[in-house]
C-alpha cells in the first residue's frame, strides 16, 4: 500500500510541476492573457488616397523579394590529418515571382562534413 501511495504522490507532483511550467498556467504567468492565439488586427478602411499610394510603393518593394529560402553553399574544402573537411555556409536566398535570385545574404551558420581520405 505504501508503494502505491508513493507512486501516486510522485505522479501528482510531476503533474503539478508540468502544469505550473506550461504556458496555460495562470498561476505562474498572471500577466499573460489566457488566449493562446494572437488576435486578428482590425483593418481601417478610412485611408486617404495619399496614404494608399505611399503604402502601394512599399508593398511593391516587398513583393519583389517575397520568396525566401535557406541554402547551404560549399565555402571551402581542405585536407587535415588525413581527412577531407568540407565547410558549408548557410545563405538566405531571396527569389522574385519569376524564380530569379534577387538577393543572397550569408548567415553566421556553418556546417562541416568530415571524410576519411582514401
Amino acid at each position: 500500500m505504501k508503494k502505491y501511495m508513493y507512486l501516486i504522490s510522485v505522479f501528482a507532483l510531476i503533474t503539478l510541476v508540468a502544469y505550473m511550467e506550461s504556458p496555460n498556467s495562470t498561476l505562474t504567468h498572471p500577466n499573460v492573457p489566457t488566449n493562446m492565439y494572437p488576435s486578428i488586427p482590425s483593418v481601417d478602411d478610412s485611408d486617404t488616397s495619399e496614404t494608399t499610394e505611399a503604402n502601394s510603393d512599399v508593398e511593391n518593394d516587398e513583393e519583389e523579394a517575397v520568396l525566401a529560402s535557406l541554402e547551404l553553399k560549399l565555402e571551402k574544402t581542405e585536407l587535415v590529418d588525413g581527412y577531407i573537411i568540407e565547410t558549408f555556409r548557410e545563405y538566405e536566398i531571396y527569389h522574385n515571382e519569376a524564380g530569379e535570385v534577387v538577393k543572397s545574404v550569408p548567415t553566421d551558420h556553418y556546417e562541416y562534413l568530415k571524410y576519411l581520405d582514401d
